[in-house]
């Protein structure tokens, strides 16, 4: 009679046994090492089922020490990398990382990206903090394929990582960063290199109209350039006297990060930050 093999989805088996030289292909000395055979395939089938979507981590200065400088992931359902072999890899607790992770060591600088990537190293899932950006697909560090992207994140003024939250390929800023405070007249560029990373493909700006006249205002925001006689962009309005604040998603270029903003008259100012990004 066969005997029915049910494969487990949270097995790993760490070792396999197999039949030696001269023993009869029973049940008992096959049925095991199918059976974990199976058991690791299905494992890794399923796990894979979550790579690359599952990254999320954070700064808030409530953890770590220093805790301005401690950035905590959470658990990593799965990657793959690739060196000598594919290899997958992931975590099921917090990691806690901060400089010690610095690629050749050192302190963070002042206002400089850094790109977090995974590794396994003698079968450790290990973290490296680098200033060398992911490869145009952002899924390895450029140069291989032996570290796996997981998120980028930029520090302040004085070496501190800027407070944020990630999630999937989402950043949110704690303290949104002032791009410019103006009153344009004419479309005027405005650029968000060093906003955001350089692979970012949106930027998450918060728009002020801040309107002083009895009449209503408004301004356009959108990719260089904007054309208000065609109304090409994004309209914002505003009304008389009054303050109008909101948060827009804006597509960036594969390599410029400029984009255009105007307003219809000089009672109204259109201050622009970034709040965060989007990859």
């Amino acid at each position: 009679m066969p005997t029915t093999v049910t494969p487990s989805p949270d097995t790993q088996a760490p070792t396999i046994d197999i039949p030696i030289d001269g023993e009869l292909a029973a049940a008992a000395t096959v049925g095991g090492t199918d059976t974990k055979i199976f058991d690791l395939g299905y494992f890794v089938l399923k796990r894979m089922q979550h790579c690359d979507g599952t990254i999320r981590a954070r700064c808030d200065g409530t953890f770590g020490t220093p805790d301005e400088k401690t950035i905590r992931i959470y658990p990593i359902l799965g990657f793959v990398v690739i060196d000598t072999a594919v290899r997958f890899g992931f975590k099921t607790t917090n990691t806690d990382i901060d400089e010690s992770e610095l690629e050749g060591g050192g302190v963070y600088a002042n206002n400089t990206f850094y790109y977090v990537y995974a590794y396994i190293s003698a079968g450790v899932v290990t973290f490296q903090i680098s200033t060398t950006a992911p490869d145009a697909y952002r899924i390895f560090k450029s140069g291989g394929t032996t570290h796996k992207y997981l998120f980028s994140f930029i520090t302040n003024g004085i070496g501190n990582v800027a407070r944020f939250y990630w999630d999937n390929g989402t950043m949110i800023l704690h303290n949104e960063r002032v791009v410019v405070n103006t009153s344009p007249l004419v479309a005027t560029s405005v650029s968000l290199t060093g906003y955001v990373p350089p692979h970012a493909r949106i930027a998450i700006v918060r728009s002020t109209l801040d309107n002083s006249a009895g009449a209503g205002g408004h301004a356009y925001i959108g990719p260089t350039p904007t054309d208000v006689a065609s109304n090409e962009g994004r309209q914002i309005f505003v009304g008389p006297t009054s303050l109008n604040s909101e948060c827009y998603d804006l597509a960036l270029g594969e390599s410029s990060k400029d984009f255009d903003h105007i307003v219809n008259a000089g009672t109204t100012a259109h201050a622009l930050a970034c709040v965060g990004w989007r990859e």
